[in-house]
């Protein structure tokens, strides 16, 4: 079973990281101590709604974001690429990479 206390801290440090605040100055910034924020990265506590408003405010994004793995972005960046090579493909080209996916995926 996934720990989704320690899957949302990490999600939270990530931001965070990517946002240019250490702890300290994003604890500052919210008005919390910096241990607290800390408890959060690492899983140890869960943040209210209006703490997760707070930083989705201080660190400028959704609040979806919080609740969506860093996983998910790699995936949907690979997709993505992948979309695009396929899309400037030749139709012979396209019948033979769909034969690949499917004896790959089967």
């Amino acid at each position: 079973m996934k720990n989704y206390k320690q899957i949302m801290g990490t999600r939270i440090k990530e931001l965070r990281k990517r946002a240019g605040f250490t702890q300290a100055e994003l604890a500052e910034k919210l008005n919390v101590d910096y241990k607290y924020l800390s408890r959060l990265e690492t899983g140890y506590s869960t943040p209210s709604f209006n703490l997760l408003e707070k930083l989705s405010n201080a660190l400028k994004t959704e609040l979806s974001e919080f609740f969506i793995s860093e996983d998910y972005y790699v995936r949907e960046n690979i997709m993505s690429r992948i979309n695009k090579k396929l899309s400037k493909s030749k139709l012979e080209y396209l019948n033979v990479i769909d034969k690949i996916v499917d004896f790959v995926l089967d």
